[in-house]
């Protein structure tokens, strides 16, 4: 598979967060995240405002592209159908070894 990966640094503070719009995006676009990775925590003050904490991750996505997604449908289909079959009892059945005895529900076989 030949995936395309970016690096995104996300900020946010109690008040505003920078680069989260633009992953969200990406997100939106089939985008996934494959790493993050938090970048520590600092307070930044001023004479006018209190400190406040801001936060920042390294956010790496990936996106593998249009033959890979095709595949992964196909392969979620397969396996619904496969599902579907078991539940309605259309597929194989379990062979269940003869001769041993359950007994009765919260005892033990003798």
């Amino acid at each position: 598979m030949n995936a395309q990966q970016k690096a995104l640094i996300v900020r946010c503070n109690a008040h505003t967060t920078h680069g989260l719009n633009d992953l969200n995006q990406h997100l939106s676009q089939g985008w996934r995240v494959r790493h993050v990775q938090p970048m520590g925590a600092s307070s930044m003050t001023s004479q006018t405002q209190e400190a406040a904490p801001h936060f920042a991750s390294l956010v790496v996505i990936e996106h593998a592209g249009e033959a890979a997604e095709t595949a992964t449908l196909e392969a979620e289909e397969s396996l619904e159908d496969m599902i579907e079959d078991l539940v309605e009892g259309d597929g194989s059945s379990v062979e269940v070894e003869e001769g041993i005895d359950l007994g009765e529900k919260g005892s033990s076989p003798s």
